[in-house]
């Protein structure tokens, strides 16, 4: 989980974080890009089958397969990776994304590495 500041290259709203799922490469590349936009002559491109989550300090929800198409989510929350369907299972049976996060760790060998709550500024 990623936490950067608005900036007007790519959402000048509000803070937000950003959550993804996909190759170690493509994690950096998100980091890097979202950090120094303005570093960047063109958007950078993600593998097939990588996947971002952001969540925004007004509470929007976005999923991305690539930086300019972001998908809004109409529902109160949202997952990506492996693990997904779990874990969106979970929150709608009224489980914390921390406990849907725990439970989808014990049904998928590819979620995982510990839990962190993170808190807007």
């Amino acid at each position: 989980m990623f936490y950067f500041e608005p900036h007007d290259l790519h959402y000048p709203k509000a803070p937000f974080y950003i959550g993804f799922a996909g190759t170690a490469r493509d994690m950096i590349t998100i980091a890097d890009y979202f950090s120094l936009p303005e570093e960047h002559e063109e958007l950078p491109k993600i593998e097939p089958g990588s996947w971002g989550l952001v969540l925004t300090a007004t509470r929007e929800i976005f999923l991305f397969d690539h930086f300019s198409s972001w998908l809004a989510v109409s529902e109160p929350y949202a997952s990506i990776g492996s693990g997904s369907s779990v874990a969106k299972g979970a929150m709608a049976a009224g489980k914390s994304p921390v406990e849907a996060v725990r439970i989808a760790m014990k049904h998928d060998a590819y979620t995982g590495f510990g839990v962190k709550s993170f808190n807007f500024k």
